[in-house]
């Protein structure tokens, strides 16, 4: 039943609190010699819209393990601050060997809202 489908996958997400980072601590992260690899958790379409500079879209997840090392810090964005798939997609790169992810806190919107750079159009 599709009710009860949702509900298992809501109450799935809401048992995991993933680590989270703030827009500031981010934007300073950026200009490290290392910085963490910011992957949006949204429409390709919408990602050429508006976008962190240097993110990538999550996409196919066996295509991203295998391209991206599994050191590598990552953050995930969603759209905004409700969107629960920045949760899913870090508990989908932790199952997958990742050990630092972290969700940015309020996604792209809070991020954009705090006068950071975001890249727009193709």
């Amino acid at each position: 039943r599709p009710g009860r489908a949702r509900w298992r996958v809501s109450s799935h997400l809401n048992r995991m609190t993933p680590p989270t980072i703030d827009p500031a601590t981010l934007h300073l992260l950026l200009a490290t010699a290392t910085p963490p690899l910011v992957v949006a958790v949204t429409t390709a379409a919408e990602h050429r819209r508006a976008r962190i500079p240097g993110s990538r879209v999550l996409g196919d997840v066996q295509a991203f393990v295998r391209q991206v090392p599994h050191d590598r810090a990552i953050v995930v964005s969603a759209r905004g601050p409700d969107d629960l798939t920045a949760v899913w997609a870090c508990r989908l790169l932790a199952e997958n060997g990742y050990q630092d992810v972290r969700v940015l806190q309020g996604g792209r919107l809070t991020w954009e809202a705090a006068g950071y750079p975001v890249d727009r159009g193709p």
